[in-house]
């Protein structure tokens, strides 16, 4: 039987949890409204790596502010670090996660997941109009790896995003970005699967960033082998 998660208390306690035996789902609209409370708990810094299974349900998660100055090689979203998950089922709306860089080193933001350690599903996840992803660099630091996905934020791992859509607002600083991922680990070949999926409202500033033109409904494959990376898109 599966844990139901009805408060963000809850919420929180999940995203921390590396077993991948567990289950989780959602069992009402969740609320998040402490912005104090949740900057703790929406970066990698304060959480394991999220390994289980997690269907919202399509129920609604809103009220997620999560404002925080980070140094380096942090990673934040609504699971900010996955490793072989499944996730599935998340309507975002009524949030902004923005996070300011204070050193030279790389940060990634995203919607749904902020950085992927191991093979990892999303799907069916959304992003609501109203959702402010953001990631800029601070005054007087000379940083070039702010990172900001609308669905996942980046990864060295494996990864399907399949059935996700992203109609937000992004503000960054003109490093990786992109609808769907803001980059992927260089020097490691994996496979990414991208399918059915709207990956088109941010075109990115480097291939990292994979953009499509409208929803992908043919099957196409995108060759970034002088990165070291391919895709397949469905």
């Amino acid at each position: 039987n599966p844990y139901v998660i009805k408060t963000a208390e809850q919420f929180a306690r999940m995203i921390s949890t590396a077993s991948k035996n567990n289950y989780y789902v959602l069992g009402a609209d969740l609320i998040f409204s402490d912005e104090n409370t949740a900057n703790s708990w929406f970066i990698s810094s304060e959480v394991s790596a999220f390994a289980g299974t997690f269907d919202a349900k399509n129920y609604i998660i809103s009220g997620l502010y999560f404002n925080e100055s980070v140094s380096s090689n942090l990673y934040t979203g609504l699971i900010p670090v996955a490793n072989g998950a499944t996730i599935k089922n998340i309507v975002l709306e009524d949030s902004s996660i923005n996070m300011t860089t204070t050193s030279d080193q790389a940060t990634y933001v995203g919607g749904i997941v902020g950085y992927v350690t191991g093979a990892t599903t999303i799907s069916n996840c959304y992003v609501a109009e109203d959702v402010v992803l953001s990631n800029k660099i601070a005054d007087g630091i000379e940083n070039i790896k702010t990172i900001v996905g609308g669905i996942l934020g980046g990864g060295q791992a494996p990864f399907v995003i399949d059935g996700c859509a992203f109609f937000g607002t992004m503000d960054f600083s003109e490093y990786r970005y992109g609808s769907v991922f803001g980059d992927m680990w260089s020097g490691t070949t994996v496979d990414r699967v991208i399918k059915n999926t709207v990956v088109d409202k941010y075109t990115p500033s480097s291939r990292w960033g994979f953009k499509g033109e409208n929803n992908i409904s043919t099957v196409a494959t995108v060759d970034l082998t002088d990165e070291d990376s391919s895709f397949t898109v469905v």
